[in-house]
């Protein structure tokens, strides 16, 4: 088993594909890629932000680095003592995206964001104090706002190509997405979600 990646550095760009060109596309990439070594996952994420979206009002404006705190499990079916990703991402001036994250339970990560409180739980100190930053900023009030769900097909490179200036090179498709901006939760049972 791979090694659990806590930090990345990409170069991001995102397209929409309409899906009676999704077929084709997937051939036409073959020639390039082969499936990932985990090439389907379903990918459920928390965002977390004020009341009235401060934050990413903020990243839409080029604000605080595009920055995004979010709660994600890869789990079809997660429960409330399932392991879920603390992650923070953010931009920087020549559109290089970071990403630091953490594994952790649901509700200490809930805590940590909503409350300050948990920070002996999680032992990455960095996020933690990216963590106390946001809500210094957005005077404490971060909390869970917007559910997005999606199912993902994932590929990358076969082999390195000559004279291609990057090193790794993935290509993600999500379908089936699903939006919340109520009932903001993780699980099935929507007693086992802190408010």
């Amino acid at each position: 088993m791979k090694p659990l990646e806590t930090s990345f550095e990409r170069i991001e760009t995102k397209y929409m594909v309409s899906k009676t060109d999704l077929h084709d596309l997937i051939e036409d990439l073959k020639d390039y890629l082969v499936e990932d070594d985990y090439p389907t996952s379903t990918i459920s994420n928390i965002y977390f932000d004020t009341e009235d979206f401060q934050l990413i009002q903020d990243s839409l404006q080029d604000q605080h680095k595009k920055e995004k705190i979010r709660m994600r499990t890869y789990l079809a079916q997660p429960s409330a003592d399932s392991p879920v990703f603390l992650e923070i991402k953010s931009k920087d001036d020549a559109g290089v995206g970071h990403k630091h994250r953490v594994l952790s339970q649901s509700d200490t990560i809930t805590q940590l964001i909503t409350k300050g409180w948990g920070e002996g739980l999680i032992k990455d100190s960095f996020l933690v104090a990216e963590v106390q930053k946001l809500r210094q900023r957005y005077s404490e009030a971060l909390k869970p706002r917007i559910y997005i769900s999606y199912d993902r097909f994932s590929l990358k490179e076969k082999k390195k190509i000559q004279g291609f200036p990057y090193q790794k090179i993935r290509v993600t498709l999500d379908q089936n997405l699903i939006y919340r901006d109520k009932q903001v939760c993780l699980f099935a049972d929507k007693k086992a979600c802190l408010s």
